[in-house]
């Protein structure tokens, strides 16, 4: 009888099923415990695999930390194209384009862990993130030169602000309601905050 190890056992079956497998493990992994803490053995018993496939399919755990930015950034930018899809039609794009953004946040927390974590360990780079924010920037650019938004800010500088303006309020929201006395079970109170950030873009009425 011919013996399969259980790691190319598990390549043979779903390969790609694996790799996905793991690679959401990993996200949640580093998002709860930060990139010095996780482990590849983590990593490999939230994924219900052995650690040996975990190597085999991303090598080192530095290289599976950048398949996890890599990932990230991939759903954010899921999220925009679908806003845009959504409301490419609409007479403000970047209005519900910064909805989305907004929404996506609130539901991605893990996404925005592994954004701090980022930063507490140096690892400022997330492939593929110049080129949404690129794009996003070309997209407001395009506002400012309709009059939807406001253009004594450069665009990139607008929508660096927003993004920092939402993941400041999300990681903080229980702070600031406590401060400012407001409701942290009414919904109405996010979108107050994300109707303040959208009338602070806009164009100053004429």
């Amino acid at each position: 009888m011919i013996h399969v190890s259980p790691v190319v056992g598990e390549r043979r079956r779903d390969p790609e099923g694996v790799r996905a497998r793991a690679l959401a493990a990993a996200v949640e992994e580093f998002a709860e415990r930060g990139f010095e803490a996780g482990s590849l053995r983590g990593v490999a018993r939230r994924a219900g695999v052995s650690q040996p496939l975990i190597s085999y399919h991303f090598g080192s755990k530095q290289a599976l930390l950048e398949e996890v930015k890599a990932e990230v950034v991939h759903r954010a930018s899921v999220s925009l194209a679908q806003a845009i899809g959504r409301h490419a039609r609409d007479a403000d794009l970047v209005r519900g384009m910064m909805t989305a953004f907004f929404e996506h946040a609130q539901v991605e927390v893990t996404t925005r862990r592994i954004g701090l974590w980022a930063q507490l360990s140096g690892q400022h780079s997330f492939q593929g993130e110049r080129d949404t924010l690129q794009r996003i920037v070309a997209l407001v650019r395009h506002a400012q030169e309709r009059g939807e938004l406001r253009d004594d800010v450069a665009a990139e500088h607008l929508v660096w602000t927003f993004r920092s303006a939402v993941y400041g309020w999300l990681d903080n929201r229980e702070r600031a309601c406590e401060v400012f006395d407001l409701d942290p079970d009414d919904e109405a109170t996010d979108a107050r905050y994300l109707g303040a950030l959208i009338r602070l873009a806009a164009a100053p009425s004429k």
